[in-house]
């Protein structure tokens, strides 16, 4: 009876600090996830240098004190170049009718009133351009909490970077499994940390930016921020056509019609194979993401953490399948 009341209050205190601790850790899990994946794209340069210098706690503050003073500005250009691309598309679009042409073809191949497209157009392009303003403002009340979460994202990432190792020995100490199993487990966590980070994000980056420069290339308006959203689009497994071809329709309906089949010609020769061309080098079949798994992850991921729940919701279903495919399969044919 003794035995049994001591392992109630063991699992109740045991139960009660993991709840705690959760607790403690709920507002900084973002910034531990944005860590983590820095530390995982940095520690190979982190490695190299150590090799030459063997100096880890400096080179590991070095290589995040520089990742991070890098994203910081980042991210201010992206806000200060956004807001302003935004609002000078919202002052052109009021200054005359872009949709002029599309509610001419409107009117004659069917019955719908061509004002609505207006109405509905500038209805989008106000929630678009409020939630812009919000969102500066929201950065702006919040920034104390925002300068918190990046301390905890430097500290973090300098212990992931130069302790990577030793956690990583840890973790294999936990599991409940024979020493063959464990580095099977690590490694395919390692591939699949892989395949998302350079098979989804590295190349969705590559295939934004080079619409982008098609944007820029052919004059498109607010090409920033529709780089930005091909960006998104790329990683995302739908593709940046969607912002593309709609933006070389535009300048054709603008009377632009060198730049609009320039851009289109541009976007199907080079935007869309460079997926094709660059993918492979970077990720093999073994570390490929599903679509399925890609989309739900991301989506959710977003919902759950924010813009770093874009890069980790994939992670973090992917370890869930290796799991459940580990269980199934036996501890012994991972």
């Amino acid at each position: 009876m003794a035995t049994t009341i001591n392992k109630i209050i063991s699992f109740s205190i045991f139960a009660a600090l993991v709840v705690t601790s959760f607790l403690i850790i709920k507002p900084f899990i973002p910034a531990m996830f944005t860590a983590l994946l820095l530390s995982f794209i940095f520690r190979p340069l982190y490695t190299w240098i150590n090799k030459k210098v063997n100096k880890p706690t400096i080179i590991a503050m070095l290589v995040s004190v520089i990742v991070v003073a890098v994203l910081v500005v980042l991210v201010i250009i992206t806000l200060q170049v956004t807001i302003k691309q935004v609002m000078d598309f919202y002052t052109f679009t009021q200054a005359s009718d872009i949709l002029a042409p599309i509610k001419v073809l409107v009117a004659k191949v069917s019955n719908i009133d061509p004002n609505q497209l207006s109405f509905l157009f500038d209805m989008a392009l106000e929630k678009m351009t409020s939630l812009v303003v919000n969102s500066v403002n929201s950065v702006i009340l919040n920034l104390p909490f925002l300068v918190l979460q990046l301390v905890v994202t430097f500290f973090v990432m300098f212990f992931f970077i130069r302790d990577g190792d030793i956690m990583i020995e840890y973790l294999k100490s936990v599991l409940p499994f024979d020493d063959a199993t464990k580095n099977k487990l690590i490694q395919r966590f390692k591939d699949i940390t892989y395949g998302v980070i350079y098979g989804s994000i590295i190349v969705g980056l590559i295939q934004g930016i080079s619409a982008g420069i098609g944007f820029y290339i052919f004059g498109v308006e607010g090409a920033f921020v529709l780089t930005l959203m091909c960006i998104v689009l790329a990683i995302l497994p739908l593709g940046c056509w969607i912002v593309w071809i709609p933006a070389s329709l535009t300048l054709l309906a603008a009377g632009k019609t060198g730049a609009g089949i320039g851009l289109l010609l541009y976007g199907i020769i080079v935007v869309s194979y460079i997926d094709n061309i660059i993918r492979p080098y970077f990720v093999s079949k073994k570390t490929a993401l599903s679509p399925m798994t890609a989309v739900l992850g991301m989506l959710g991921g977003v919902y759950l953490l924010g813009i770093i729940g874009l890069f980790v919701g994939p992670i973090i279903l992917d370890y869930l399948i290796i799991f459940v495919e580990f269980y199934k399969k036996g501890a012994y044919d991972v």
